[in-house]
């Protein structure tokens, strides 16, 4: 037996729908922005070290370490 689709559902389970989908939608956007933020973060470290690397004359075949 074949599931009713959107256009059958009454008002209330289509208002239950769209808010549990405006939440998940928020939880998403939520995560994209601590990752965001996260990957500013090891951007920052990133050109940090490239940078010390440039200012120390450093090249691939000469490490210090």
């Amino acid at each position: 037996m074949a599931r009713p689709g959107p256009e059958e559902w009454s008002f209330e389970q289509r208002a239950a729908m769209a808010g549990e989908l405006d939440e998940q939608l928020m939880e998403v956007i939520e995560r994209l922005v601590r990752l965001s933020r996260e990957f500013m973060a090891e951007a920052s470290v990133a050109e940090y070290l490239v940078s010390r690397k440039t200012r120390l004359g450093l090249d691939e075949d000469e490490r210090l370490f």
